[in-house]
């Protein structure tokens, strides 16, 4: 099974880096933890005046020419503003679900990320709460890294969460 390591802009541009991977944990049991944590699906109340700040995300699937949308959206506001977000991304594979979190601001036209890595560190404690999973902080390399031009830092490497 291929593991991506990248979203992609709808017409292919790479975007933000897989950052967690889950591993015997279906995008249900994802989605009833993290509701219980305060973030929320877009398209619900809280979501639904935003859906044109949360453009789609892709995933080649495999070629290029073949594109996957995300299966699942999450946000979870700050300090209960929706200026500063916390934005997860989700895609349902056969023997994964693989997301991108990072930390984004809204704008006008759109909304600009602004952190990866401490951000995914933060999901990481946020996962230790279920007794039924398991967190081993950047334990895979996904070949993804990102440093300088402007963008926010991200190593390259995966948090892996497992069912138990």
């Amino acid at each position: 099974m291929r593991v991506y390591n990248w979203t992609h802009k709808p017409w292919c541009r790479p975007s933000d880096p897989i950052n967690v991977l889950f591993r015997n944990i279906n995008l249900h049991d994802i989605e009833q933890f993290l509701s219980a944590k305060g973030w929320r699906v877009v398209g619900s109340s809280l979501s639904s005046k935003l859906k044109n700040f949360v453009p789609d995300q892709v995933i080649p699937d495999p070629d290029p020419i073949n594109k996957r949308p995300q299966d699942l959206q999450l946000l979870k506001p700050i300090t209960g503003r929706l200026i500063r977000r916390y934005h997860m991304r989700l895609w349902n594979l056969q023997d994964y679900v693989i997301a991108s979190v990072h930390l984004d601001a809204l704008r006008a036209m759109g909304h600009t990320t602004t952190d990866f890595e401490s951000i995914e560190k933060h999901f990481a404690d946020i996962c230790r709460q279920n007794p039924n999973w398991t967190v081993h902080e950047d334990a895979e390399d996904m070949d993804n890294r990102i440093s300088g031009y402007g963008q926010p830092y991200n190593n390259g490497r995966a948090t892996v969460v497992t069912g138990k």
